[in-house]
């Protein structure tokens, strides 16, 4: 994924240049001051204070006249990676000597030394020191000398003197923890960006490589391993593949390893926003980055990255996105087939009977009512980390985010309503035996509403209406009936359960109460424990022959179970969580949960 991923880009570049890279740039945080060099004069021209504001998605400092120019100092002047420094003491972290760079608490403790500027800038000024010992490396920047030239020995003394005489550090807070970095600039813009590039690349063409060890020569090329997303570590042998001649992943020659370098730089960009799922479009050339919360737009087919943003920033996850649509035909609706009462969702403003036509919309009333807002900022959290007491809850979330996100993010649906079916039963059961009947009311409504949209024959809206309906007439009647399925069996007992249950004097009325039922193995075990609730409690019903719950009670305690019935457990915990027929008077709808 990664090579058609650097195809597109390479076509992006191409077009665009390295402005591309520039534009998604994100400078550290930290304090910025540029200081103008001229033949015989130097000049703080301008600081300027860079933050990247998270809540808001803005970098304070960037509508600055010098933001651009910052950028682009700032780009050519980073560090590969800590462990390729200049300054082998690892207090300054800038690669030229155009810029100078450190954590503010270096200044404030006093840990850059004379020694350490001597040292830097002496490198800078005879860059073949730093490459000497090692034959490759030395190898690669012959080469880079070759093409760039020698260093501007007069103009690294100059500035060198300066840092030494001068307080460039005048008027500056070394509280905070973040960066300052110093640029110098000539009086001509367009002769400083060449000599930032060119010594930016300087420092760039030899340490390209993750290790100038693995490098080989073919072809008059010089191959070596890509830095990025990659280690080749001596203490860890087991990352080499011993098997091959070669026991590196994969070698790239010095062109292709700076492109990728820039695509990851490019990616970085996004990554540092938290936007970090990137659709690659290669039919029109462009790259989008979207945070967790964000809804892809305008993504068919393509390529997708998932991103975390480390020490550098790393690709997780790679796939071929296909016919991804964002938009759900036929909507989805939510209907309210556990029959909450219209006050119930008047009081908490609950809306039934609503249409929706993305899949966005979709993600959003599963992960709420399923998973209680847990879900979108936990795809990818270590599991040590995700902030949930519930352990049922927790592990659904872990068991099901994989399955969740490439649905959501790629449109990877196979066997989702069969995943939903099974993962949504567990929540609900679980929210009842945690005594949050109202949380398994809605998720038995969503449940049902999901069923119904995958497999138009299951009919559960209907089947419910159905169930209740006819259990309800029945009541009512004087002369003898019989539960016509399983289904109705099971709401029935659901709803004596919960009836007996509200006989008890007792102040704590736990919902887990039904778990016993919910835990059945069969038809009768569920009568047997049923017998037990009636004898503790019947005390406080009146015997009458229009009483609705001995009705029911009676009945369920004669049901025969056809040959190889099942016990529905489903309908179980429907039966307890819908509101209770048995208090319903006749010729009035709905009924009162107690």
């Amino acid at each position: 994924m990664l090579q058609e991923a650097m195809e597109v880009f390479r076509q992006m570049l191409q077009e665009k240049g390295d402005r591309l890279v520039l534009d998604k740039y994100v400078p550290k945080d930290g304090t910025y001051r540029i200081i103008k060099l001229t033949e015989d004069s130097y000049k703080i021209e301008k600081t300027l204070d860079i933050r990247y504001d998270r809540k808001n998605d803005e970098i304070i400092g960037k509508t600055d006249s010098i933001y651009d120019q910052v950028c682009y100092m700032d780009y050519y002047s980073k560090l590969l990676e800590m462990n390729k420094p200049i300054d082998a003491k690892k207090i300054i972290h800038s690669n030229n000597y155009l810029s100078l760079w450190m954590k503010k608490d270096s200044i404030k403790e006093q840990k850059l030394t004379e020694e350490i500027l001597d040292s830097y800038y002496e490198t800078l000024k005879n860059p073949e020191i730093k490459y000497a010992k090692k034959t490759k490396a030395k190898v690669l920047y012959e080469a880079t000398e070759e093409e760039l030239g020698k260093p501007n020995i007069q103009l690294i003394e100059k500035i060198r003197k300066y840092v030494a005489d001068k307080d460039i550090w005048e008027d500056l807070n070394f509280d905070q923890k973040d960066y300052i970095k110093i640029f110098f600039v000539l009086d001509n813009w367009k002769e400083t960006q060449a000599l930032y590039q060119c010594e930016g690349s300087r420092y760039l063409y030899p340490n390209i490589f993750n290790n100038n060890d693995f490098n080989e020569v073919e072809s008059g090329n010089i191959l070596g391993l890509p830095n990025d997303n990659m280690g080749m570590n001596a203490k860890k042998p087991y990352l080499a593949n011993k098997t091959r001649k070669v026991a590196v992943p994969y070698l790239l020659d010095k062109n292709e390893a700076i492109l990728q370098a820039k695509l990851f730089d490019y990616l970085m960009g996004f990554a540092s926003k938290g936007k970090v799922n990137i659709y690659i479009n290669s039919d029109y050339l462009w790259f989008r980055g979207y945070s967790n919360t964000e809804e892809p737009q305008g993504m068919r087919n393509g390529y997708f990255l998932r991103l975390k943003k480390g020490k550098e920033v790393e690709i997780h996850q790679g796939d071929i996105i296909s016919d991804y649509n964002t938009k759900l035909s036929p909507p989805f609706c939510l209907k309210n087939g556990i029959g909450i009462p219209d006050k119930t969702l008047e009081k908490y403003d609950i809306q039934y009977n609503t249409f929706y036509d993305k899949l966005w919309k979709m993600k959003g009333v599963i992960d709420q009512t399923f998973f209680e807002n847990k879900l979108s900022n936990n795809f990818f959290t270590e599991a040590k980390d995700i902030p949930i007491t519930d352990g049922v809850l927790k592990r659904t979330l872990l068991e099901s985010r994989d399955r969740l996100f490439a649905w959501f993010y790629k449109g990877c649906d196979e066997n989702i309503a069969a995943f939903l079916d099974k993962i949504s039963i567990d929540l609900i059961i679980n929210s009842i035996g945690n005594g949050r009947v109202f949380l398994a009311q809605r998720q038995f409504n969503l449940r049902w509403s999901l069923i119904d949209y995958f497999n138009k024959d299951r009919g559960m809206e209907l089947k419910m209406e159905n169930v209740r309906k006819q259990l309800r007439e029945k009541m009512d009647l004087k002369d003898e009936w019989e539960f016509m399925s399983g289904e109705e069996f099971g709401y029935a007992a659901g709803q004596m359960v919960s009836y007996l249950i509200s006989r008890s004097k007792a102040n704590n009325k736990p919902s887990s109460l039904v778990n016993p039922y919910l835990n059945a193995k069969n038809h009768e075990v569920v009568r047997k424990r049923l017998l037990q609730l009636y004898k503790k409690y019947n005390y406080d019903i009146s015997h009458y022959p229009d009483n609705r719950a001995e009705q029911i009670f009676t009945h369920i305690m004669s049901y025969i179970p056809k040959e190889n019935e099942v016990l529905n457990k489903e309908m179980i915990a429907a039966g307890f969580t819908a509101s209770s027929l048995i208090y319903v008077k006749k010729n009035q709808e709905g009924g009162e949960k107690l």
